[in-house]
């Protein structure tokens, strides 16, 4: 006996052959769509893991970051704590009379002026500055450095903040 006649005929053994074949496609079928769903399933796990990877990382360099402005800002109110308290301690001594702010001016002196004079003597500098002149010197002064105090502490930080981030954008590579 051959296959067609234990079959049932040509038609029967054609049916048999094409459900045999899509039997074994859907069953190549369905292990593509286990394959992909566990491939999905591990591509999942991955990105999860990047992006904590990457939040960890992006939390260490923000928490870095809050320290290196802490330190800067520390380091520059006591630098404008000292700047003060220099400041105070001059404007107290001018009130005092403990020290003077002296006027440096250098003048020619005429050849026909007093004998023995020489030329580019200094002049004015027995009389000291008026304590209103000298306040207003000490405390422009005193403003001057507490810009430049705030420059560099922004500088400071700039360069802390940039540091940072190159050293985060290496690591995230």
């Amino acid at each position: 006996m051959d296959i067609i006649s234990l079959l049932g005929g040509i038609r029967a053994t054609v049916f048999a052959t094409v459900a045999a074949l899509l039997l074994i496609f859907s069953g190549y079928q369905t292990y593509r769509v286990y394959e992909y769903k566990e491939n999905e399933q591990q591509v999942a796990v991955a990105v999860q893991a990047a992006r904590a990877k990457a939040e960890a990382e992006a939390r260490a360099t923000e928490s870095a970051l809050q320290r290196d402005k802490s330190h800067i800002q520390s380091t520059a109110f006591s630098e404008r704590v000292n700047a003060q308290a220099i400041q105070d301690r001059l404007l107290a001594d001018l009130a005092t009379g403990q020290r003077k702010l002296r006027e440096k001016f250098t003048c020619p002196i005429p050849a026909s002026a007093t004998a023995g004079a020489e030329r580019g003597v200094e002049a004015g500098t027995q009389a000291g500055l008026s304590t209103a002149d000298a306040e207003f010197l000490v405390r422009f002064a005193g403003d001057a450095d507490k810009a430049v105090i705030e420059r560099n502490e922004a500088v400071q930080m700039y360069e802390a903040a940039k540091k940072r981030l190159e050293e985060y954008g290496k690591s995230s590579k």
